[in-house]
């Protein structure tokens, strides 16, 4: 039993939110270029569940930790899954959907640099992470 129970891998759970505004645009932020990983890059507002958190609650607490907005009425939109081979972990990222949201957005500067609201043939153009492939596919943006 124990051997079995090594080789169980645990995965790490990642929430992002897909907020679109009144004409359909995506709010995305630019990663800080102090950041370890993918700075420069586009993301949209997320982070790491934590334990025991749900992830939907995750994704909420993590829009308003990285932009400042109440974000409510979510819905699971995608999800992508990777093997981080530096890091030997699972990573498994959920990708919730929403266009309620309240607020004024402030970026934690220690996160991100800017944010914009970009129409979604806009958002091909720029330097943005990966799961955005997922994102594009649900979108019918190939």
């Amino acid at each position: 039993m124990d051997n079995y129970r090594r080789k169980i891998i645990m995965a790490i759970i990642i929430s992002h939110t897909l907020i679109l505004d009144k004409e359909e645009r995506i709010l995305v932020l630019c990663r800080s270029d102090k950041e370890k990983i993918l700075p420069g890059y586009w993301d949209l507002p997320g982070g790491t569940v934590r334990a025991k958190e749900d992830p939907m609650v995750g994704a909420i607490r993590e829009v308003k930790e990285e932009c400042g907005l109440k974000v409510s009425d979510l819905r699971l939109f995608a999800h992508t899954s990777n093997w981080d081979k530096v890091k030997q972990e699972r990573f498994v990222t959920l990708i919730f959907k929403t266009n309620k949201y309240s607020g004024v957005i402030k970026l934690n500067p220690k996160d991100h640099q800017k944010y914009a609201w970009l129409s979604k043939t806009e958002i091909k153009k720029i330097k943005r992470v990966k799961y955005f492939k997922e994102i594009f596919k649900r979108l019918n943006l190939q």
